[in-house]
């Protein structure tokens, strides 16, 4: 899917997503004294988007397709600490970071 459209796309759903609750919150810190935390973001993208294959929206001309077992620039966007978003093949269920260090969990019923 072509960049501008991925991301007007994904902006329209992002109101129809239902967030989870994990320990009364929606949003899980992925930091802890500065350092991220790789194997809990890469575990939750496994059991929750379950493909390697995704989409990561950022902006409206560098949003796009990426495995994220081989992609570099899920590494790079987290070390940075840019605001983004993963999403299935069917955007259906997307993963929200915050440059915090935190991230929320939600689907489309």
């Amino acid at each position: 899917m072509e960049s501008k459209l991925l991301h007007k796309t994904t902006e329209l759903k992002h109101s129809k997503v239902l967030w989870e609750y994990i320990n009364g919150s929606e949003w899980v810190s992925f930091k802890q004294n500065n350092e991220i935390d790789f194997i809990l973001i890469y575990n939750k993208i496994e059991e929750f988007l379950t493909k390697d294959e995704i989409y990561l929206v950022w902006e409206r001309n560098n949003s796009g397709l990426i495995n994220y077992r081989h992609d570099k620039m899920l590494r790079a966007f987290l070390n940075i600490g840019n605001n983004f978003s993963l999403w299935n093949l069917e955007l259906t269920k997307t993963i929200e970071f915050n440059r915090i260090g935190v991230f929320k969990c939600g689907s489309i019923k």
